[in-house]
């Protein structure tokens, strides 16, 4: 339902005097029938929403697949992907991660960083499905090369299968449940159990939001909105759309990008029929910040909204576009605040 509503405002927002013909490919890849009333379905749309976990595209159609078993290499592409993390020296050679393979690269980061290692010295099995136990070990390793969660904060949960659990991984998952990443099903934490998408994408969003150092200012957050709007609407005003890609692509990631896109391209279509465009600021933008970790933000813009007025062969219709006011997400990535969904 979110992901309807959030898709429908980008139709509203275009609609007028011409329809758009269909929406952006893109926007299909923010969307997942299988998602709908699944205990995960929020967690997991935030990083969809994020590009931080991608779903699978069949015939235009993208499920998440939140009960599938996760592997190895996803996991590890996850990690790297969230923390933007970098190699630092040689990455570990392993005879089954071939350098063609999509996953190459992320095990070479990873393992140049000690995230993660091998199942063997010579072999990692990345389309091996992960276990509870060797997913906590991962995030908190992964976590700890980046220096954002104190794990030393809180008492570890008393599993009540602890003898259960492998030695090497005993630490971790004592840390990962000290800061609550894990909370376990009836006392047990079930280490040899594998994980599953939805599992892992609850205890990734519950490490990101755990971070808590180089903490953002509320006005930096601010003026990543703010810059995007005004940026926008300085082309926007020439009628200029076509340059406006840049700007989307350099002030927004994920849903977010892919909603602009589709609204953009109605312009440069309905421009290009021989409609014309003027736009008139409404208000003053007021924010509010809700929440903030190191690496993402959620801030709420009120009071903001624009007159449009389109005009075709001498007709004109102004209409008062009110869906620039509301909840802005915004994740730091490649050292940047960008905005990836907004409700």
């Amino acid at each position: 339902m979110k992901k309807f509503i959030a898709s429908l405002s980008a139709v509203l927002l275009s609609a007028s005097i011409l329809s758009p013909l269909s929406a952006e490919a893109s926007l299909d890849n923010y969307y997942a029938d299988d998602l709908d009333e699944h205990w995960a379905a929020d967690t997991m749309y935030q990083l969809i929403d994020a590009d931080i976990i991608k779903g699978y595209m069949n015939a235009g159609v993208m499920t998440a697949k939140p009960n599938q078993n996760i592997t190895r290499a996803e996991v590890t592409t996850l990690l790297v992907r969230s923390l933007d993390l970098k190699k630092s020296g040689s990455g570990k050679t392993f005879l089954d991660v071939k350098s063609d393979k999509w996953y190459y690269d992320a095990i070479q980061i990873a393992s140049s960083l000690g995230i993660v290692n091998g199942k063997t010295k010579t072999t990692f099995e990345p389309n091996k499905h992960i276990t509870r136990e060797e997913l906590a070990t991962m995030i908190v390793r992964a976590f700890e090369q980046v220096s954002t969660i104190d794990f030393t904060n809180g008492q570890p949960i008393n599993f009540t299968d602890k003898n259960t659990f492998s030695t090497w991984a005993v630490p971790y998952i004592n840390k990962a449940s000290a800061v609550e990443l894990i909370q376990g099903y009836n006392g047990k934490f079930s280490p040899k159990n594998t994980a599953t998408r939805a599992e892992t994408s609850t205890m990734l969003l519950n490490a990101l939001h755990s971070e808590s150092t180089d903490l953002p200012s509320a006005d930096a957050l601010f003026s990543a909105i703010e810059r995007n709007e005004s940026e926008m609407l300085n082309l926007y005003k020439k009628n200029e759309f076509q340059s406006a890609f840049s700007i989307i692509d350099k002030n927004t990631i994920g849903f977010y990008n892919a909603l602009l896109t589709f609204s953009n391209d109605y312009y440069i279509d309905a421009k290009d029929f021989g409609v014309t465009f003027d736009f008139a600021k409404v208000g003053e933008a007021k924010f509010e910040l809700l929440d903030r970790n190191t690496r993402l933000a959620v801030v709420e813009l009120s009071g903001l909204s624009y007159y449009v007025t389109e005009t075709y062969e001498g007709e004109s219709e102004t209409k008062n576009n009110d869906t620039t006011s509301g909840t802005y997400f915004l994740r730091k990535i490649d050292g940047d605040w960008k905005i990836y969904a907004q409700y």
